[in-house]
């Protein structure tokens, strides 16, 4: 499944994203509604269904579609946040309903859906509204109708937002408050020789003022990091570890000569891990976000090796 990231499209380009899907889906008859007020709908569309939700079986009536995006890289449809965005559209629903306007209620979203979130604020939806036929189509949902629809892709121009160097995972994020919550009980010795690192700065064009910011401000949390990975305890996150890592190195290598010296590599990911979780912004973990990336460089995870 692709990334697009929908999380910075505005709200406007969300909700056209969501048109065109529906007119794939449902109908060219689509009909979405302009800015401002929408009374509960986005879109409305009035007859039988191309393909959805599937094409054996198409769901036909009146169908209201609903758009409700957010700029948070990793929400959830199981959040508080979204069940209280509900909340205020459920008496826009329920007064459709009444006034015989909808058959058919298509939430598109692109929070992520996790484990059972679908099927509770599904359930929640058609008790508080009464209908029958309520669907929630959330980020994976619409990524997978989009990979199917390229035309769309294209259209939106959402491949503006796929910067290569970019990364989008949440088990940095992870691995980092994980590792924030243990540091203190953690003790090892991180073998490593500079002069061979020194080697790995020429080879890669990491200047010597920033090797030397890396060595003060970073080095001396190595011992910890190892000693976190290797925890038995702790495989999954060391796991998580490698699969980012690795990540990171293949978009490096695809993007290395867009970047003059590999000191702009590791503040440009710095900046952009931080900015997709804002979480790591609190309680002092944002300089782990840059010792984690030294560690990975040091330990040649990331970068030529000499």
């Amino acid at each position: 499944m692709t990334d697009y990231h929908l999380h910075e499209l505005s709200n406007d380009k969300f909700e056209g994203l969501v048109v065109h899907i529906c007119r794939e889906i449902l109908g060219t008859g689509v009909v979405n509604f302009s800015s401002g007020p929408d009374g509960g709908r986005d879109g409305k569309f009035t007859g039988r269904a191309n393909n959805f939700p599937s094409k054996a079986s198409p769901a036909s009536g009146k169908f209201i579609v609903q758009a409700k995006g957010t700029s948070n890289p990793v929400a959830k449809c199981s959040s508080g946040e979204f069940n209280a965005v509900l909340e205020k559209e459920i008496p826009r629903i329920v007064k459709l309903k009444e006034s015989g306007e909808i058959d058919n209620y298509l939430l598109f979203t692109n929070r992520r859906v996790s484990g059972d979130g679908d099927g509770k604020v599904v359930s929640g939806l058609k008790v508080k509204t009464g209908l029958d036929n309520v669907w929630l189509l959330g980020l994976e949902t619409i990524s997978s109708h989009l990979d199917a629809n390229p035309n769309i892709v294209e259209t939106m121009a959402l491949r503006q937002f796929q910067a290569p160097l970019r990364i989008y995972s949440q088990d940095i994020a992870d691995v980092i408050e994980t590792f924030h919550v243990q540091k203190d009980s953690l003790l090892n010795k991180f073998d490593f020789s500079y002069t061979k690192l020194e080697e790995k700065n020429q080879l890669n064009k990491l200047s010597p003022e920033y090797f030397q910011y890396l060595r003060e401000n970073s080095g001396k949390y190595f011992s910890q990091i190892q000693a976190f990975l290797g925890k038995p305890q702790n495989k999954r996150y060391e796991t998580m570890y490698y699969a980012i890592a690795d990540e990171i190195k293949s978009k490096i290598t695809a993007t290395r000569s867009s970047y003059v010296n590999f000191d702009d590599v590791l503040v440009f990911l710095y900046d952009s891990i931080l900015k997709q979780y804002p979480a790591l912004t609190q309680d002092g973990k944002s300089r782990f976000v840059s010792v984690f990336l030294h560690y990975m460089y040091c330990n040649c995870d990331i970068g030529q090796k000499c």
